[in-house]
């Protein structure tokens, strides 16, 4: 069996610097003890979850650990640019050398739309629009 953690942050009382920094803390204690991935769900605008830029969480992680995998469950592709995710997310693979797991998503809360303006609208068609543009950065040189 494999074992791992899953993050979306939670911080009731708005201590994000806490927050953030027990999350690495037993992010490196995981290892320790043979936990073998760390997984981050992006989020916006709620105690729920304090995770707007799984991609900084990544690098932070990627530093501080040596061998867990660090996976993205989800990267909300539709509240982004799809190069702007590829470059950032390939960034990530390097500093971690080589231990990243992306996944995206299209979002489902209407709120972390609205907040970063974005229209609920048409997102399937958007995903799949965006899944094809980062695969195709990813795959190829140029």
């Amino acid at each position: 069996m494999k074992t791992g953690l899953f993050y979306v942050n939670e911080c009731h009382d708005g201590n994000y610097e806490r927050a953030y920094s027990e999350m690495l803390e037993q992010i490196q204690y995981a290892e320790e003890i043979g936990f073998e991935s760390v997984w981050l769900g992006e989020h916006h605008f709620n105690e729920y979850g304090s995770m707007p830029s799984p991609q900084v969480a990544a690098a932070a992680i990627s530093q501080i650990t040596k061998k867990m995998d660090i996976g993205i469950g989800i990267s909300i592709l539709n509240f982004d640019n799809p190069v702007r995710i590829a470059e950032d997310y390939a960034m990530v693979d390097i500093l971690s050398n080589g231990r990243l797991k992306f996944g995206g998503g299209r979002g489902y809360q209407p709120h972390e739309a609205k907040g970063l303006g974005v229209s609920m609208e048409k997102t399937r068609e958007k995903y799949w629009e965006y899944v094809e543009i980062i695969q195709g950065l990813w795959a190829n040189d140029s």
